[in-house]
């Protein structure tokens, strides 16, 4: 059974290169979907087996982005302020490999920079430290709940709050959640895959989507309530997986939860958990009662 059912992701992902891919990956995910109960019940491992084999389907999406802005590091770029300072040691630091001889150009955009969030937030730490400058580390678990383990070990993101005349958000790393393949609506409700990935949710209202075209290209914002918001909902958003729609039939992709409510999530005061339920978080544990329930039509 398990190698029938790869056979038939296979004839999907053979035309994934011609036509649109992510209406091919739709059709991937809505199938993993729909035979999910069989895996369920019967063979939990060859549930394991096919999510790896869809996972590596995904890898060959890797490179192309859901949002198309070149982001650039020139090596004689001009430094007007302790923020630009501390973005552009960063990145220097992230893309050290990628600097060839007689290159001053980087374009960003070719550089992976998944699981290199907790490195770039130590180099933002220590250089703040070191010049005295008024600094917190912003760490978010999925959840914000460390120890409920949502995603197991992994799925957690670290950025910087810096103080110079205002508050800053520094966060290097954000272009990796812009990649096509895990960037995909129909990838919420598989039962041990993670949820579709942050950019997603980041470029769907006008407010998160400008936040997020300014840390991409300049790898900071300003920061108030209102950006502070924009920022952590998509991560949010993020968190939940199938169950959630399914259970409270909210398809709007938004949360109620305020810049307070943020801040008392990331010092460990409340949590997602505490509001939303730990299954409808995370990897989801079970089945969707409707396989084909439509995460793309109340947001079109």
């Amino acid at each position: 059974m398990l190698e029938e059912h790869k056979q038939t992701i296979n004839a999907y992902a053979k035309e994934i290169h011609e036509y649109n891919y992510q209406i091919i990956m739709s059709k991937i995910y809505q199938y993993a979907k729909k035979i999910a109960v069989y895996y369920y019940e019967e063979n939990p491992y060859g549930l394991q087996a096919l999510n790896y084999y869809i996972l590596s389907v995904e890898q060959t999406l890797k490179d192309k982005k859901i949002l198309n802005i070149p982001i650039s590091f020139r090596l004689d770029d001009e430094i007007n302020n302790f923020i630009d300072h501390l973005v552009y040691t960063t990145r220097k630091s992230l893309i050290s490999k990628h600097i060839f001889q007689n290159t001053n150009i980087i374009h960003l955009n070719n550089v992976r920079f998944a699981n290199k969030c907790m490195q770039a937030s130590e180099i933002v730490q220590t250089l703040c430290d070191t010049y005295h400058f008024e600094n917190y580390l912003l760490a978010i678990y999925p959840g914000y709940q460390e120890e409920a383990k949502l995603y197991d070990d992994t799925g957690y993101h670290y950025a910087n709050i810096v103080y110079d005349q205002k508050y800053y958000l520094i966060d290097v790393t954000y272009p990796q959640f812009f990649h096509a393949n895990q960037n995909n609506l129909d990838r919420i409700g598989i039962i041990g895959l993670a949820n579709c990935d942050v950019g997603t949710f980041a470029l769907m209202h006008e407010t998160r989507r400008k936040v997020a075209i300014q840390l991409l290209q300049n790898g900071y914002i300003e920061l108030d309530e209102e950006t502070f918001k924009a920022y952590l909902d998509p991560f949010t958003i993020s968190f939940r997986n199938g169950l959630y729609y399914e259970n409270k039939n909210d398809f709007s992709y938004t949360t109620p939860y305020t810049s307070k409510d943020y801040i008392r999530f990331l010092t460990h005061k409340d949590n997602q958990l505490n509001h939303e339920g730990k299954e409808n978080l995370g990897y989801q544990k079970r089945p969707l009662k409707n396989w084909n329930l439509n995460f793309y039509g109340s947001f079109e």
